[in-house]
């Protein structure tokens, strides 16, 4: 800021007129663009095309773990009608196979091995439904057919695991991303986070019998969504955002790792002798030295 002598008309009076530079005021930010609406099929929407502002959206919501929960539950169920769907078109379209099974398993049940079974352990009849059960089940599932076992395994494991990896991730993720220096809030990590599965949308063309989307697409969208997500959320550098949402998978493999070693290591200390045949090695490789 400086400042200028200006001559006033009226005579021998004078003014100061200070000089004011941009340096003087700097600019105030402009806000990030956001959504017009914050309904969570417009969230989910925007959120497959990779749009920044869904994310931002939710950030800004006054309950951003709420909105991005109902935004998630929305694209679970939108997967699951569809695979439903698919479901229902498949086995329409499969080969049925209970007549077969039902005729071997009237023939199996009618040797006489089967009831000299049965008379000596009661509980073998049981036993075999079940196996034989589980058996055909196997065979359906190695020949593409759908079942309704099969199919709600999946569907089970598909909510199941989205919502404890939406958890697991955007914890840990906020945590780095704290570390590193960010300044957005557990709920608003989660609920923006919960966007990033949005490319399961994707999986909708599983209604068409045979259909498929490649997992590494899926993977490679929903890793471009949690990048989004925690930008939003933490407003860090492009680096720390990507060692946010790349060091959980270093983590999570280094603990997979370690339970698989360790848990074999248990695992062989319960085999009878092996830990006294570990100790007996042990012992004669340091006579040897």
């Amino acid at each position: 800021m400086s400042e200028t002598l200006v001559s006033a008309r009226s005579g021998d009076a004078a003014a100061i007129v200070q000089d004011v530079s941009p340096a003087d005021y700097p600019l105030v930010p402009a806000p990030e663009p956001v959504l017009e609406s914050a309904a969570p099929r417009r969230l989910a929407w925007r959120a497959l095309l990779l749009d920044q502002r869904a994310y931002t959206t939710v950030v800004t919501q006054a309950s951003p773990l709420k909105q991005g929960f109902y935004t998630l539950l929305l694209i679970l169920g939108i997967v699951v009608v569809a695979r439903l769907v698919g479901w229902g078109l498949g086995y329409l379209a499969s080969p049925r196979l209970e007549s077969m099974q039902t005729l071997l398993q009237n023939f199996v049940t009618g040797l006489p091995w089967y009831q000299t079974q049965v008379q000596q352990e009661p509980q073998f009849a049981t036993q075999f439904a079940q196996s034989y059960w589980l058996s055909w089940e196997g065979v359906r599932y190695a020949l593409g057919i759908p079942t309704p076992t099969n199919q709600g395994i999946y569907i089970g494991a598909l909510i199941l695991d989205t919502l404890m990896a939406w958890f697991v991730f955007g914890t840990v993720a906020h945590w780095l991303a704290r570390w590193f220096g960010g300044v957005g809030s557990w709920k608003q990590t989660l609920g923006a986070a919960a966007l990033a599965y949005a490319p399961l949308l994707l999986l909708v063309v599983e209604a068409v019998p045979g259909a498929y989307v490649p997992l590494t697409l899926l993977f490679l969208m929903m890793l471009v969504g949690k990048y989004q997500a925690v930008k939003s959320a933490h407003g860090l550098a492009p680096g720390y955002t990507l060692a946010s949402i790349l060091l959980p998978y270093l983590i999570g493999l280094v603990v997979l790792l370690a339970v698989t070693l360790f848990g074999g290591a248990y695992g062989l200390e319960q085999i009878p002798y092996v830990d006294t045949g570990l100790r007996t090695f042990s012992i004669f490789s340091g006579l040897l030295r």
